[in-house]
């Protein structure tokens, strides 16, 4: 039963994407036709945005929006979760800016100097590159005392 209900609500998700995805491509195309933009100033002047949902799709997602702010995204697990992700963002990049000697060695060549601006761009991109899991075992090799893993 758990299995054949969740088959039911992945193929209702993929079929409201489907939908949301192919009335934003018609809407858009039916917009950019009636006003044939030639650079991305003309897009920036045409007085409305030239990509968006038609009417009933737009009030449709906004009532989603406004379910998912009220309901996931301002849900307290998930706040806990967006707050350990910025303070453990937060925590590499401090480290690693005050001291690029613990940055590998592609990185830490171009950092140069602590606190510099060079070290700054490179930990930003360094941090930037990184998945989720690969940030958790990198902030667990700098901080974790138990650990003495490089």
């Amino acid at each position: 039963p758990d299995v054949r209900r969740e088959r039911l609500i992945h193929e209702s998700i993929r079929r409201i994407i489907d939908s949301l995805v192919s009335d934003l491509i018609v809407t858009a195309r039916g917009r950019i036709a009636g006003h044939d933009p030639q650079s991305p100033m003309d897009i920036r002047t045409a007085g409305r945005p030239l990509i968006a949902f038609c009417d009933e799709y737009r009030d449709a997602v906004d009532v989603l929006r406004s379910f998912l702010h009220g309901r996931m995204y301002r849900h307290y697990k998930v706040c806990r979760m967006a707050l350990k992700a910025t303070r453990l963002v937060r925590g590499l990049y401090e480290v690693l800016v005050d001291d690029p000697r613990c940055l590998p060695d592609r990185w830490r060549d171009a950092a140069g100097a602590p606190r510099s601006e060079a070290a700054q761009a490179a930990v930003r991109d360094y941090i930037a590159g990184m998945t989720d899991r690969y940030a958790i075992e990198e902030h667990e090799r700098l901080f974790d005392m138990t650990s003495w893993h490089p």
